[in-house]
């Protein structure tokens, strides 16, 4: 099984948060985590693993890491130094953002607001692409399943979606009820990502609205149901949605936890 990418201008966005105060802390749910398990040297580590990984299997992609950590020199010079690879931070782009991600205490707000932040600064570069692809820097593809191709506009792609009852969770005061879709909670894998270029400025709309939806509301609601919800539900006359059937391998940074889907 391959990836195809047609000889498409495709660029990468690496959300990534190197040099992290490991102490601070997330909403998740109706609880508080540190917003990651690892210090300063495996981050680096994690993401150097990522940027190796892309490599291999997108080795003609031009691959942008935007930081929302603390910029350091050391991680600027490395990344700086591969070919088609650059990394830019959050602070130095884009400071009321960076300081909004500082305090903020939902993780999907955070995501949100750097994907904004990645969109608004490479306007440029990524109306010249055909495809943006996006990876958080502590993943990396384990293995393809299928056969991928790109050569489709208007689309949107993602990994698999988990549906659950909605009734199952109604209890816990997390989700609204305009997240009952057909009885179920859809919530859709964003560890990896991708969307069509010439979408993009309906993409970026989407992402408004989910950064909104943490502005204004009282619920903490997972980034991933906003997603489906903004991104593919929403959408569902207006663009395609392609799977990525490929499986991903990396470490959650609140929990630490190896996964494998």
């Amino acid at each position: 099984m391959n990836i195809n990418t047609n000889n498409k201008n495709i660029i990468i966005f690496v959300s990534s948060a190197i040099c992290l105060d490991i102490y601070s802390k997330f909403t998740y749910g109706n609880s508080e985590v540190c917003r990651t398990k690892f210090n300063y040297t495996r981050r680096f580590l994690q993401t150097k693993n990522t940027i190796k990984n892309l490599k291999f299997f997108f080795p003609s992609a031009d691959i942008i890491i935007l930081d929302c950590g603390v910029p350091k020199k050391e991680i600027k010079d490395y990344f700086n130094s591969i070919k088609q690879t650059e990394i830019v931070f959050l602070k130095d782009i884009d400071e009321a953002s960076y300081i909004k991600n500082n305090e903020a205490t939902q993780k999907g707000f955070c995501e949100a607001n750097l994907t904004l932040a990645f969109l608004d600064f490479f306007k440029d570069r990524i109306k010249a692409a055909d495809y943006l692809l996006k990876i958080s820097g502590r993943y990396f593809i384990n293995s393809i399943r299928e056969n991928i191709t790109f050569n489709n506009n208007n689309t949107i792609f993602t990994k698999m979606t988990y549906k659950w009852p909605f009734d199952d969770f109604s209890h816990l005061d997390i989700y609204p009820r305009q997240f009952n879709i057909n009885n179920k909670l859809h919530y859709t894998l964003t560890s990896l990502y991708g969307v069509s270029t010439d979408i993009i400025s309906l993409f970026e709309t989407n992402m408004f609205n989910i950064r909104k939806f943490y502005e204004d509301s009282i619920y903490n609601v997972d980034f991933e149901v906003l997603f489906h919800y903004n991104m593919i539900h929403e959408q569902k006359n207006k663009v395609n949605h392609k799977l990525l059937d490929v499986w991903i391998e990396g470490i959650t940074s609140a929990e630490g936890e190896y996964i494998l889907y």
